[in-house]
């Protein structure tokens, strides 16, 4: 027998939608139950919220069955006991093994670890620019896409018009869902100080796509890297973005874009860091 404190809402609903309920709030992992002779009551809480429903052992009652079919509870009590009863009941509040409970602050709502993605490249090279290495793989990440304009918007697509770029434009595109926080770009000491007004740094988010669809973000307007009086410009969001990747199967939903504008065909390097959540 399971009873619910008066203070909390229990929503009770079919397996299969509390299930999505639960993996849509990240606290399927919290799942409990409770068994007797021809019931599981199955739960989880979020809070004052308790989400909950029952699955018969044997044959669902009649009353039941008008709404909820013998088939259904058949199928998801395989479901409930061959991939989620043997990983329920676990502990809600971590503790220490003296008992103490265990508080973790964490800035990520959805991720886990953080990681720290370093790329290097130089402005008006189409080839040879980019290092985009994966420690794990010892291999390229193979997300990175280089494009160079002239300055009348015209693409160069030939290595040997290298000397007419004045902009070279970096899509990252992870093919993994994230969350940034924030990020930094390394530049080169001959610009500090420098006259020209002539390099500039941008990041748009998700430039495939308009404002109303949550695209096309001016993530760091246009900052004169001349004038920037330190070595490195540094972009802190404070809290974190989620960046799904092709969510909903629709493409482009985590690209993020970075512009640099310079003289033409000036080749400089810079490092680029995301701090994000993964």
């Amino acid at each position: 027998m399971i009873q619910f404190s008066s203070a909390l809402t229990v929503l009770s609903s079919e397996w299969q939608t509390v299930k999505a309920q639960l993996t849509a709030k990240g606290i399927l992992g919290c799942l409990q139950y409770v068994e007797d002779a021809t019931t599981y009551t199955i739960f989880a809480f979020d809070g004052p919220l308790a989400y909950m429903c029952v699955i018969s052992k044997g044959e669902v009652p009649a009353g039941v069955a008008i709404t909820y079919s013998q088939a259904t509870n058949d199928t998801d009590k395989a479901e409930f006991e061959a991939t989620y009863k043997a990983t329920a009941n676990q502990v809600i509040e971590k503790r220490s093994p003296d008992g103490r409970a265990i508080t973790r602050n964490t800035t990520a709502n959805r991720m886990t670890n953080f990681k720290l993605r370093a790329i290097s490249f130089y402005t008006a090279d189409l080839e040879d620019g980019v290092h985009n290495w994966n420690p794990v793989t010892d291999a390229d990440y193979g997300d990175i896409t280089v494009k160079l304009y002239q300055a009348d918007g015209t693409e160069i697509t030939d290595a040997a018009d290298e000397g007419l770029a004045t902009k070279t434009v970096l899509d990252w595109e992870p093919t993994y869902n994230y969350e940034i926080i924030g990020g930094f770009v390394d530049i080169p000491q001959v610009l500090k100080g420098g006259v020209t007004d002539a390099w500039y740094l941008s990041a748009i988010g998700v430039p495939h796509y308009p404002p109303a669809y949550y695209g096309s973000i001016d993530f760091i307007s246009e900052v004169n890297l001349e004038a920037v009086t330190t070595e490195k410009v540094i972009s802190d969001g404070r809290a974190i973005s989620y960046m799904p990747y092709n969510l909903n199967g629709a493409p482009h939903t985590n690209l993020m874009r970075f512009i640099l504008k310079h003289p033409a065909g000036d080749k400089k390097r810079f490092q680029l860091y995301v701090e994000h959540y993964v």
